[in-house]
C-alpha cells in the first residue's frame, strides 16, 4: 500500500497490481468502501491494465484523514495518485459514489481522462435518495456502523449480488461495517453536498465512456 499527500496534507492510500505494460487505470470505490472492494475485480483487471485503486478519504488507509469531506476534494485525490505515479492519462472506473468522482474527473481533468466507467452510479439526487442517505449518516452518527446491517447493507449491496457472490459480498459487507462511523457520515454529507452543478456539465466530457445500470442506494 503507497501513500501520497494531498494538496491540504492528507495522507491518500492506494494500492496498484497488475502488469506494468498495460494501460494505466484509476479505480475509484464508492461510500464506505475502500481499495480492497474491487477483490472480485482484481485478477481479470490486473491482466489488462496498470491498476491505481484509490481509499477515499475517510476509509482504509486514509482512515486519518478528517472531516468535513468533499466529493471534488476526493477527485482531486484521485489525481494526486495519477500525478504520485508519473501517469498523465488513465482510463477511470468509478463504482457508486466512485463513479460520481470519477464523473467529476471526466469533466475537470479531461487531459487525464482516457475513458469513464460508471458503474451503479448516478448524476443527480432524487428527492427519495437524500432521504434516504440522510437517514443513514443520522444513523451511524447516533447507533455506529452497526446501524447499517440488515436493511441498510442490502440497499448498499443489493440481495442479487449477495445471492450470487455469498461469502465474497460477506467480506465485502464487513469492510463496510469496520468503518469509523465519523468518517462514514462524512462520506454521506459529500455526497448530500453536490449540487446538480455536475450534472449541468456532464456534455463537456470528451472520453469515452460506459454507464453501467444505476444502483438503488450506494
Amino acid at each position: 500500500m503507497a501513500k501520497v499527500s494531498a494538496a491540504d496534507g492528507t495522507e491518500i492510500a492506494y494500492d496498484v497490481w497488475g502488469r506494468q505494460d498495460r494501460p494505466p487505470l484509476l479505480l475509484i470505490q464508492g461510500l464506505g468502501a475502500d481499495s480492497r472492494g474491487w477483490a472480485l475485480q482484481r485478477i481479470a483487471l490486473g491482466r489488462r491494465f496498470r491498476c491505481y485503486a484509490v481509499d477515499n478519504r475517510g476509509v482504509g488507509g486514509s482512515s486519518a484523514a478528517e472531516p468535513p469531506y468533499s466529493m471534488f476534494q476526493m477527485a482531486d485525490d484521485a489525481v494526486t495518485v495519477l500525478n504520485a505515479e508519473g501517469v498523465e492519462r488513465a482510463h477511470v472506473m468509478g463504482a457508486s459514489m466512485g463513479g460520481v468522482i470519477a464523473q467529476i474527473i471526466g469533466v475537470l481533468y479531461p487531459e487525464r481522462t482516457s475513458s469513464l466507467v460508471l458503474a451503479c452510479t448516478a448524476c443527480r439526487h432524487h428527492p427519495w435518495r437524500r432521504e434516504l442517505l440522510a437517514e443513514w449518516g443520522e444513523a451511524v452518527s447516533t447507533s455506529g456502523m452497526s446501524a447499517m446491517a440488515g436493511e441498510g447493507m442490502r440497499w448498499l449491496v443489493g440481495p442479487r449480488i449477495q445471492r450470487r457472490f455469498g461469502l465474497w459480498i460477506n467480506l465485502l459487507a464487513r469492510l463496510i461495517l469496520k468503518s469509523d462511523p465519523r468518517k462514514f457520515a462524512a462520506q454521506v454529507d459529500a455526497i448530500l453536498a453536490m449540487s446538480d452543478e455536475l450534472r449541468e456539465r456532464l456534455h463537456e466530457v470528451r472520453a469515452p465512456t460506459l454507464a453501467g445500470r444505476a444502483h438503488a442506494a450506494r
